[in-house]
């Protein structure tokens, strides 16, 4: 009886920790994946910038509004919060200074497509986990006027036509699209 008893205890013990170690924490990821729709050439160096804010859209006009942002350079990836003090623009080089943003790999960009997998913590704000997320995608460019000098010109055309913004719910599975608009195809956001 003893040996059973001692049989069935070891058993336990090494089931248990063998399902330690096969099961893996859940990811806490945000995934956002777009392909344009025409190329975005032109004179001016193009920026294209997924912003994230909790509360509500985050919006051109009102930079303090970009809580957290992906700024895709043509390039490579940067992350910066705050868009108001962290999207300078460096009047010597007629560019948007980096060095307030931080290079980012969680970004690909192939073929006229870009995908984000943002861990979710990268997201907080003010060191809060948020439960929602409203989303935007912005196409800018760094414009040059000799009365100015240089500054942060919109295009004509926000990417996504929803003028409500994209709300992405932070309840694992969730996903949310957008209509195609004329420069942005194929928006999709979810979490997982």
């Amino acid at each position: 009886m003893k040996r059973l008893l001692l049989i069935l205890i070891l058993l336990v013990f090494s089931l248990s920790g063998c399902a330690r170690t096969v099961t893996s924490p859940l990811k806490k990821i945000v995934e956002v994946s777009f392909s344009f729709s025409e190329t975005l050439g032109g004179e001016q160096k193009n920026y294209i910038a997924v912003v994230f804010n909790m509360n509500k859209e985050p919006i051109w006009e009102n930079l303090s509004t970009w809580k957290n942002f992906i700024l895709f350079n043509g390039d490579k990836f940067y992350k910066g919060v705050n868009g108001d003090q962290n999207l300078k623009i460096d009047q010597e080089k007629g560019d948007i200074n980096l060095d307030n943003l931080t290079e980012v790999t969680y970004g690909t960009y192939d073929n006229g497509s870009i995908r984000l997998q943002i861990p979710l913590i990268n997201l907080y704000e003010n060191n809060i986990e948020p439960d929602q997320l409203y989303i935007n995608v912005i196409f800018f460019n760094v414009y040059y006027d000799p009365n100015t000098g240089y500054y942060l010109n919109k295009n004509d055309d926000l990417l996504m036509t929803n003028s409500d913004g994209i709300l992405l719910k932070l309840i694992r599975g969730s996903s949310v699209t957008a209509n195609d608009s004329l420069k942005i195809k194929n928006f999709n956001a979810k979490f997982y």
